[in-house]
């Protein structure tokens, strides 16, 4: 039986994936052995899960939970009621809270941070190299806005 999918189903389905995909590469992070492979075909047992009980280490916090950065690309989305721009992805990501977890992998994206609060233009911060690849996981409304629009959304993205 196939099923008509609405674009708002298309939407939330996108952000709900983002969702989904972001916990789980933290989980990977924090549980490496509970995604751990010794041959190709391992990975169609694995029953990967979210972490639910994390704790930040005193004083040693590596990762944080990437949803912030879904919900910073989302929020931009939707305040710039279509295209966003770097000013305006920049002052948002200037003061985001949840980017600013004190995570020691996520250094890079406090550096671009501090430098937007300074007043450095965001198309020259470094925001538009990736500081770090978590940013990634704040794009997923990039495909939605561009929806059948593949080069618009790389654009975009990038």
């Amino acid at each position: 039986m196939s099923t008509k999918l609405t674009l708002e189903d298309r939407i939330r389905g996108s952000l709900t994936g983002a969702m989904i995909g972001a916990e789980l590469g933290f989980a990977r992070c924090r549980q490496p052995e509970a995604f751990a492979c010794r041959k190709p075909m391992d990975v169609f047992r694995l029953a990967p899960k979210p972490v639910k009980n994390w704790k930040p280490e005193k004083n040693r916090i590596d990762y944080g939970p990437a949803t912030p950065l879904v919900d910073l690309g989302v929020r931009a989305y939707r305040k710039a009621g279509g295209r966003v721009v770097p000013e305006l992805f920049g002052k948002l990501f200037a003061n985001d809270t949840g980017v600013a977890f004190p995570a020691f992998w996520w250094d890079g994206l406090h550096t671009v941070q501090e430098i937007l609060k300074e007043g450095m233009n965001p198309r020259i911060s470094g925001m538009g190299t990736f500081p770090n690849g978590l940013i990634c996981a704040a794009t997923p409304a990039v495909g939605i806005f561009h929806f059948a629009h593949p080069e618009y959304a790389y654009l975009d993205g990038v």
